[in-house]
């Protein structure tokens, strides 16, 4: 017994100096003590987890991104059956995933560790762990351009740190708060949060978050135009992380002093800063900051007179902003996308490239352009601000902000934002209302089935739609706790009950993926349109239809609605093929053709018109392969008809398909 409580007590002891590496700014110390550790076979189940989160920790700030992920998944499946035990390590497991996939470019599924780490906070009297989830979580959610919800969790964090007096935490949370006031355009609320987090972290020595605000600050300056000011800070910046051995903020600062060494006009200075920022960033696995730095090369290639690379660059930063959903960074990107293309004089990529554009810019998390990146590129300000776009598009991309981010937050009425085509999410003033906030899939249903009802539904009709089965008074008793648990989630005030009816707030502002699809499919068949109007118009609702109706219900009123817009999705796509065919598009023609066939793959129209095509413009090989496909479909279907013959098909006019 005495042998086995020297090696506990040996055990405690190398825990603590690797947690204490950790706070001290030694990763590679602290990676050493738990890798040995973990070798140890008579290591206790606590000790195996508590090493590896610190293993985890130090990976990460070694740069070593997938390791650090490895071991917090180890970490979290060890806590599998320790939940009551050991909540608050299951607690600090996710959150060390949910940071390790959110730094490797995931934020999604961060965002879904840091929401399960913070519903298990219920169950801690650890209100410091609390506040650590809340800061990741606004972390995730301003990367993700939710600025609102960012906001909401990095003032939780203040609330519960200043009572427990964290100077060190509240210093983290005061760099947050200073880069979020920096994307909403709040610069004087940015500069105040930063200096506060530079003082705290100064007097506590915490060379970690001083580093973050001196480059933050740097961000600052570089809106404010003072491109002297912004390179001193990140220059500081750069040294304490170098002294910290944080090695993904030396990634950031050294993007930074690339930045303004442009906007100094030392060009060959800022591509040595910002390639040495791409490629660090690369090998650690870093996908925001890598996209980063290639979108602050590509703005250098334009400014030296580089297009084609520019265009290459570019090309990799929208990829890598899709798949780590930087929404601020890829509507950047586009806009540098349509400089290029304008440059290059090429009007259907130009079209398409601003199309997406306008697309991004219309998320009311988006923020306008710096000025300095608006004076490089005046024609496409000029080219974009002559397109009739809506007011306030166009303020999203060319005006600064208000300097308070009040105005997301104190608006008297809610934007309402529903998804029902391929899938169904609701988001509340950019909030998304997730599983557990519904309490209840009816709770879901009745929202989404009186967003769809805009002039509303009586208690006897929801209660029909939903539980056709229940006698009256039983479904009734249903619809009234549906309705009270749909409240909760989405406002007391959004669903209202007026001349005996239930209907959504008419003063909401309530947007409906459902219904702008059929709003842009009856512009693509109005006679009125322009040609190039119709194919716009088709394009963007073939974009919003990404699967069917509502597909996780199974409720009767929702098959109508299913199969029509599922029909006008393939009327669209047949509408957009001869469109397509008639400007001589022959790839993208041929192209919709085969996703009208993905869709419905007996549909012989589509088939035919797509063999036509393709022999009409010289694949003959591509045209007797798509027979091939077409044949067997016939055979395959009892009902297709007769197989029509080869020749006909190749040389006569296109099919009115529908």
């Amino acid at each position: 017994m005495q042998a086995r409580s020297e090696s506990y007590d040996g055990v405690e002891l190398a825990l603590l100096r690797a947690e204490t590496a950790l706070r001290t700014g030694d990763p590679h110390k602290a990676r050493s003590i738990a890798s040995r550790e973990l070798k140890r076979a008579t290591l206790g189940t606590e000790h195996t987890i508590r090493f590896r989160l610190v293993r985890s920790v130090a990976n990460r700030t070694l740069g070593h991104i997938q390791r650090s992920a490895v071991d917090a998944s180890l970490a979290l499946a060890k806590l599998k059956n320790e939940r009551k035990r050991n909540v608050d390590l299951l607690i600090e497991a996710h959150k060390q995933l949910g940071v390790a996939l959110a730094s490797g470019g995931d934020s999604g599924a961060g965002k879904e560790q840091f929401d399960l780490a913070l519903s298990l906070t219920e169950e801690s009297t650890n209100l410091a762990l609390r506040a650590e989830v809340q800061n990741c979580l606004g972390i995730v959610h301003a990367r993700l351009g939710n600025s609102v919800a960012a906001r909401v969790h990095f003032d939780n964090a203040v609330v519960e740190l200043s009572k427990l007096s964290r100077p060190i935490a509240l210093a983290d949370t005061y760099v947050n708060i200073g880069n979020l006031n920096i994307e909403t355009g709040d610069l004087a609320g940015a500069l105040s949060a930063l200096r506060q987090c530079r003082d705290l972290a100064r007097s506590a020595g915490y060379l970690r978050a001083e580093s973050i605000a001196n480059m933050n600050l740097g961000d600052v300056y570089v809106a404010l135009g003072q491109p002297e000011e912004a390179l001193r800070s990140y220059q500081e910046a750069k040294s304490l992380a170098s002294n910290a051995l944080e090695f993904r903020h030396i990634c950031c600062a050294n993007t930074g002093i690339g930045v303004a060494k442009r906007l100094l006009g030392s060009f060959d200075e800022a591509r040595s800063y910002l390639e040495q920022a791409a490629y660090e960033s690369a090998r650690m696995g870093l996908g925001h900051e890598n996209a980063a730095a290639n979108l602050e090369l590509a703005v250098l290639e334009i400014q030296s007179g580089s297009p084609v690379r520019a265009k290459r660059l570019l090309s990799w930063t929208v990829r890598r902003c899709r798949a780590t959903s930087s929404t601020v960074l890829l509507r950047r990107a586009l806009f540098f996308v349509c400089v290029v293309y304008l440059r290059e004089d090429d009007e259907v990529k130009l079209g398409s490239a601003v199309r997406r554009l306008q697309t991004a810019a219309a998320d009311p998390s988006s923020r306008p352009l710096a000025a300095h990146d608006l004076a490089i590129a005046e024609d496409l300000v000029d080219h974009i601000t002559q397109l009739g776009w809506p007011p306030p598009i166009l303020r999203r991309i060319f005006r600064e902000r208000s300097s308070s981010a009040k105005s997301d937050t104190d608006e008297k009425h809610h934007k309402l934002d529903v998804k029902v085509l391929g899938g169904s999410r609701v988001t509340v003033n950019g909030v998304e209302i997730v599983s557990r906030d519904w309490m209840s899939r009816k709770a879901q249903a009745v929202f989404i089935a009186l967003a769809c009802h805009p002039t509303g539904k009586s208690t006897e009709e929801l209660a029909d739609l939903l539980w056709p089965e229940s006698e009256g008074s039983r479904g009734r008793g249903a619809l009234y706790s549906a309705i009270h648990r749909a409240r909760n989630a989405v406002g007391a005030d959004v669903i209202l009950f007026h001349s005996g009816k239930y209907l959504i707030n008419p003063d909401a502002n309530l947007t409906v993926d459902l219904e702008r699809f059929f709003e842009l499919s009856a512009l693509g068949e109005s006679n009125a349109s322009r040609p190039e109007d119709k194919i716009c118009a088709l394009q963007d609702a073939d974009q919003l239809y990404e699967g069917e109706f509502w597909p996780d219900s199974v409720a009767d009123w929702t098959i109508p609605i299913r199969r029509r817009a599922e029909n006008q999705a393939l009327t669209n796509l047949a509408r957009l093929a001869l469109l397509l065919e008639s400007r001589n598009d022959i790839d993208l023609a041929a192209a919709t053709l085969r996703k009208i066939i993905r869709i419905d793959p007996t549909n012989s129209q589509a088939h035919a018109n797509l063999v036509r095509l393709l022999m009409q413009s010289g694949r003959s090989v591509e045209a007797k392969t798509a027979f091939g496909t077409f044949k067997t479909m016939m055979k395959d279907d009892p009902g297709a008809g007769h197989l029509p013959d080869f020749r006909s098909l190749t040389s006569g006019p296109p099919s009115k398909h529908h």
